[in-house]
């Protein structure tokens, strides 16, 4: 990550937590790529994504009709524009109430669609900060870039709901460990509201859909579900168990599983 505050700055951003929890719900997970259209780049074929439009038709066909009308609501797509982008540098074309048509993970890549797309589709101008956000089985595409200088650039979001899969592996870790020394100080100074870093948080973290890390067996008892970073867990060996507000020293384990 070459610029942690850039990073804090740009998804403690109280919208972009809003449009993400109105479709994916509470802890989503957030992948973005950074899109360059340059000058001359033609138009995508329209499209459907997550999590079937990334599957052959072969593929597509062995899932029942349940699951291509649950697939598209376990992701939200959407972009940022990080310049202006007239109609002429070819923004997203999207096709009114596609999203409908339960069939549509198979016939996206027919040429009777095709046809039917370029001929019913629209298209809005954007200017440099706005978004756009849409189910991602709404049939789309980027546009033509048509002018003679004019670099398109936007940031491609997925936001995934923490049921759904994302596109993506993210090394949270990673993500966290450089943005904290930031955090820490924009909590000190009070440049940022709890409310701003808790949005940060949401997007350099791995939202889970359960609300805990132990499981239960009927014979062996409580179980900690975790993944070990660094060291080695032996059986017969003491450990401290380390709570919010007391530590447990002299603990072992009852048996290990990996």
């Amino acid at each position: 990550m070459e610029d942690p505050d850039a990073f804090i700055s740009y998804y403690s951003n109280d919208i972009l937590k809003l449009v993400a929890e109105s479709w994916c719900g509470p802890n989503s997970q957030m992948t973005a790529q950074v899109n360059i259209v340059r000058p001359g780049g033609e138009m995508q074929k329209p499209h459907r994504d997550y999590h079937l439009g990334f599957q052959e038709n072969k593929v597509v066909e062995l899932f029942p009709i349940s699951a291509h009308r649950l697939s598209n609501y376990l992701t939200l797509q959407g972009g940022v524009a990080h310049t202006d982008m007239p109609l002429e540098t070819g923004p997203t074309i999207v096709l009114p109430y596609s999203h409908h048509f339960d069939l549509g993970y198979l016939a996206w890549r027919d040429d009777a669609c095709t046809e039917f797309f370029n001929t019913n589709a629209v298209q809005n101008q954007m200017n440099k900060g706005d978004g756009i956000f849409f189910n991602p089985a709404l049939l789309h595409g980027a546009g033509s870039n048509t002018s003679n200088d004019f670099h398109r650039i936007g940031n491609l979001l997925q936001i995934s709901s923490p049921f759904g899969k994302t596109m993506e592996s993210i090394n949270y870790i990673k993500i966290l460990e450089r943005i904290y020394p930031f955090l820490l100080e924009h909590s000190i100074k009070k440049t940022l509201s709890e409310k701003l870093i808790e949005n940060v948080l949401i997007c350099a973290t791995d939202g889970y859909a359960f609300p805990t890390n132990l499981d239960y067996d009927h014979y062996v008892g409580q179980i900690a579900i975790g993944r070990l970073n660094n060291g080695i867990l032996k059986m017969n060996t003491s450990y401290a168990v380390c709570g919010e507000k007391s530590t447990q020293h002299h603990q072992k384990f009852s048996a290990l599983y990996t």
